[in-house]
């Protein structure tokens, strides 16, 4: 018996990375099928607060900043994207092209990157 989860239903692929926004209980996915998800932790039905599609691109890896309110998402096309998420649908701030593309984001809360 296979278990299911809203994050599962909300990807047609596998999930490659999940981060959890602690303050907001919002749940953003990442999988195979080219689609960041926002999720209300707790919510069982399949109303989804935000799909984006990244038909272009090929997502890697994301990572949070809870205190900025920023999601980092990396490309495969060594493209790296900035969400806005301090509402629930997240808005791109920002595009930056890199040298590669990162397999692993790490964020030091030390400093202020924007």
């Amino acid at each position: 018996m296979e278990r299911h989860s809203i994050i599962k239903l909300a990807h047609l692929k596998k999930v490659k990375t999940i981060c959890i926004h602690q303050r907001k209980d919002l749940i953003y996915s990442l999988g195979e099928d080219k689609r960041i998800s926002v999720t209300e932790i707790g919510s069982m039905d399949s109303n989804y607060l935000a799909h984006i599609k990244c038909s272009n691109f090929t997502p890697k890896t994301m990572v949070l900043h809870q205190d900025l309110n920023r999601l980092f998402v990396s490309m495969k096309e060594r493209v790296l994207m900035v969400f806005d998420i301090s509402e629930a649908i997240p808005i791109i701030l920002q595009t930056m092209v890199l040298p590669n593309y990162f397999q692993r984001i790490s964020i030091d809360t030390s400093i202020n990157q924007l």
